[in-house]
């Protein structure tokens, strides 16, 4: 019954990371039965060091990985509660494999995660708005779960390399 949370980012300040960790932490310590996994390489020490007191048996630094899109395949959410954003490749793997995706309402994101539906939005990168999501996720029932992840996975069919393909295809012929 753990439930898999997802981080893939490097370690930036763009990415809040420390918002996360200290968002996580009161879950677990409310007794919620999660794990969270954080991959991505470290572009910043002085982050790095304000993370690594949370990192225990239940928030897991895996490093810099290249296998992203298989930890999403088993993972139930992933988590993004990043301060700026473009459109993170991280999330439309994530959509693509129906790992929920846990975000923050910045950049591309508000155009591809639509609240209830095929994700959770928070109102803001705030470490409590963050943490109230979380929660969110933790006490939906797992049929609700469910149909966010097979929405998920409808949602990314306009970002399917095909799909993309028959599109460049159109604008190129036009």
């Amino acid at each position: 019954t753990t439930k898999i949370f997802v981080h893939a980012g490097r370690i930036t300040v763009a990415k809040n990371q420390v918002v996360l960790c200290k968002s996580f932490t009161r879950l677990i310590k409310e007794g919620y039965d999660a794990v969270l996994l954080i991959a991505g390489g470290n572009q910043d020490d002085s982050i790095m060091r304000q993370l690594q007191p949370f990192f225990c048996k239940r928030i897991v630094y895996i490093g810099e990985r290249n296998d992203i899109p298989t930890l999403f395949n088993f993972g139930d959410a992933m988590c993004l509660p990043s301060i700026w954003e473009g459109l993170p490749i991280t999330l439309l793997e994530s959509l693509a494999v129906g790992c929920v995706p846990i975000c923050s309402p910045v950049g591309g994101i508000v155009n591809v995660v639509t609240n209830g539906y095929n994700g959770l939005l928070s109102h803001d990168s705030s470490e409590e708005q963050y943490y109230e999501v979380l929660k969110e996720y933790m006490k939906m029932s797992d049929e609700d779960r469910k149909k966010m992840r097979d929405n998920c996975m409808k949602s990314f069919t306009p970002y399917d390399i095909k799909q993309t393909a028959v599109q460049y295809e159109l604008a190129y012929r036009n």
